[in-house]
């Protein structure tokens, strides 16, 4: 079955993967399961998925294309970052806001997307710790 194949081929390149350095950031994860579930949840993330697909399917191309319609996870913007390297070829991700051309472990917006994840993330734990601001309550 195709879906087998392209796990497969997840599983052994994440081996390759995390002997170059690559190491899950399971941060990225908000279901409360022990760290090696959470590895394994970022596994199925659609646009590594999706980027696994296009490396089996190559047939003498340059370039993978993905396109997702949310902004990419730092998990998997920094694993597609291996994946370029390890493999050789260009992968270009389209997320929500921009596009990442991967080559040779680099991509195209500096990590930038880091950034604004970073700040996402802080902006909503202040909100939540600031507590409820609706009127009436005490």
């Amino acid at each position: 079955m195709e879906s087998d194949k392209i796990y497969k081929f997840l599983d052994e390149l994440g081996e390759k993967m995390k002997l170059a350095g690559y190491k899950p950031e399971t941060d990225y994860v908000l279901q409360d399961v022990d760290q090696e579930e959470k590895a394994k949840s970022l596994c199925n993330h659609s646009e590594k998925l999706a980027t696994a697909f296009g490396i089996l399917n190559l047939n003498g191309q340059s370039s993978i294309r993905v396109f997702k319609n949310l902004r990419i996870c730092g998990d998997c913007h920094n694993a597609i970052k291996y994946m370029s390297k390890i493999v050789g070829v260009t992968i270009i991700v389209r997320d929500s806001l921009r596009f990442h051309h991967f080559r040779n472990g680099y991509c195209s917006c500096q990590d930038l997307c880091d950034l604004v994840i970073i700040a996402t993330l802080l902006d909503l734990t202040c909100k939540a710790l600031s507590g409820p601001t609706a009127k009436g309550i005490s």
